[in-house]
C-alpha cells in the first residue's frame, strides 16, 4: 500500500524564535510544509520531536504509523518522536492549530509532581493517538491552542518561553487526565513509567546492544535509585 524506501527520511526539530516550542495555524503549517527540502511531507517520514494536531472547524484525516485518524472540531492528534506519519494537503481546507516541541521539554517534565507523569499520552503502543471533542466532555482543547498561538506570535518577548511552556503543560495534563478516564488499556502508573524508561533507553541504544538483560539491569538500577 505503501512505497518503502531504502530508509525513511528522519526530521530534526527546528528551534523556532530559539525556543523549545513552535505554533502554528493550519495554514501557516501548510505554507511551511510547501517550503520544505530534503523530504516530501505528504510521504512517510519520522519525526524527532513532539506534534500535536487541534482541528477547530471542519475535518482533517492525518496518518500515523501507516493508520489513518480522522479529526473533528476540537480532536487533538497527538504524534511522539521517532514515530512514522505524514501530511495530507487537505490541510488547507481545515482551522486549526500544529504545536511542536523538542524532547527537551518533555524529558524535563516542566512542573510535575514525582506522582504525576504523562504515562499514556505519547505512549502510542497501548494508546490511540487522537483524543475527540466528545471525549473531553465539558473541556476542551481549542481554548488552550488559540491562547498558545496568542502567546506564540505576542511581540512581548518578556518569559514567552515560560508562558508557552505553561500553557502547553496545562494542555498535556488535560489530554493526560482525558486518557486517564478513557484508557485503552488497564495498566497501572507505575508499570507505564517503567514501560516508558525502557522505551526511551531502547530509542537511545538499540544501535550498541539488543541485548534484553542489559536493558533489565539497568531498568533495575534505574528503579532502586528512583525508588
Amino acid at each position: 500500500l505503501f512505497p518503502m524506501e531504502k530508509e525513511i527520511p528522519k526530521i530534526y526539530f527546528n528551534r523556532g524564535k530559539e525556543m523549545d516550542i513552535e505554533v502554528m495555524s493550519t495554514t501557516e503549517l501548510f505554507n511551511k510544509l510547501s517550503l520544505s527540502k530534503g523530504h516530501n511531507p505528504y510521504a512517510i517520514h519520522r519525526i524527532t520531536f513532539y506534534l500535536i494536531l487541534i482541528i477547530t472547524k471542519k475535518t482533517y484525516s492525518h496518518f500515523v504509523d501507516f493508520k489513518s485518524y480522522d479529526l473533528t472540531a476540537g480532536s487533538a492528534l497527538f504524534v511522539a518522536k521517532n514515530q512514522v506519519h505524514y501530511f495530507s494537503k487537505t490541510l488547507l481546507e481545515n482551522d486549526g492549530f500544529c504545536i511542536i516541541f523538542n524532547s527537551a521539554f518533555m524529558d524535563k517534565h516542566y512542573f510535575l509532581s514525582d506522582n504525576l507523569k504523562l504515562s499514556r499520552l505519547f505512549n502510542y503502543h497501548i494508546e490511540r493517538p487522537i483524543i475527540h471533542q466528545k471525549e473531553m466532555g465539558q473541556d476542551s482543547f481549542i481554548d488552550l491552542a488559540e491562547k498558545l498561538y496568542e502567546e506564540y506570535i505576542f511581540p512581548n518577548n518578556f518569559a514567552k518561553s515560560e508562558i508557552l511552556r505553561t500553557l502547553l503543560h496545562l494542555l498535556l495534563l488535560k489530554a493526560e487526565r482525558t486518557k486517564e478516564v478513557h484508557a485503552v488499556s488497564s495498566a497501572k502508573t507505575h508499570w507505564l513509567e517503567i514501560f516508558g524508561r525502557f522505551k526511551n533507553m531502547l530509542e537511545k541504544e538499540y544501535v550498541n546492544t539488543r541485548n534484553s538483560r542489559t536493558y533489565a539491569a539497568k531498568l533495575f538500577i534505574s528503579y532502586k535509585f528512583l525508588n
